[in-house]
């Protein structure tokens, strides 16, 4: 299994690792395989990750902010010392079309180029990785999270969005990569920062 990609920015870290099938492993286990190892990768050791009651993974050392997520063939993981972190990545394929009703707004779906599917798979990826950052109960992709007009600059890009949950109208830059198989999103709420040490 290999290291696809390793990121620095600032004090954010990332990466992603491209999962091979290996005899007498399932999916769920090389997803942890890899997630450990690109973990390790990351941060020059092995850590270990546990999880929220809801689910939310944490490590248990508490020496960054964790967001994990994966997909067909891809694990991805992000790393914050003292801010919570979100990352998602979707596999390129035809499933957003037949979703994008349930997590994109009506003016969304009216902005947005129908016929562009990484256009629809980064509404739907951005809006995962500030669910992912914003760690907060009964937070609604269609409902809270607001994506602003975007136009795509290339591989790389960063588009806005906005949390709907708290009152506040946060906003959220997320960063993008594109990939002829995947999409991947990042961001970082700054603002909610906690204590990462026990």
């Amino acid at each position: 299994m290999p290291l696809l990609l390793k990121r620095t920015e600032g004090e954010l870290r990332w990466g992603i690792w491209k999962m091979e099938p290996a005899p007498g492993k399932n999916k769920r286990m090389l997803e942890v395989e890899s997630v450990n190892a690109l973990l390790a990768g990351l941060c020059g050791m092995p850590k270990s990750i546990l999880h929220e009651e809801n689910g939310q993974p944490y490590l248990g050392d508490h020496s960054f902010h964790i967001s994990v997520s994966h997909t067909k063939g891809y694990a991805a993981v992000a790393l914050h010392p003292r801010f919570r972190v979100g990352i998602d990545i979707e596999h390129f394929g035809m499933t957003v079309y037949r979703v994008r009703e349930k997590f994109m707004q009506e003016d969304e779906l009216e902005e947005a180029d129908e016929e562009d599917i990484y256009q629809l798979l980064l509404y739907w990826s951005a809006k995962e990785a500030v669910y992912k950052a914003l760690s907060l109960e009964g937070v609604e992709l269609r409902r809270h999270i607001r994506i602003f007009p975007f136009e795509m600059e290339g591989e790389e890009g960063e588009l806005n969005a906005m949390e709907l949950k708290t009152g506040t109208r946060k906003e959220f830059p997320v960063k993008y990569l594109l990939d002829k198989e995947f999409v991947l999103t990042y961001t970082v709420d700054e603002l909610r920062g906690v204590p990462t040490a026990p």
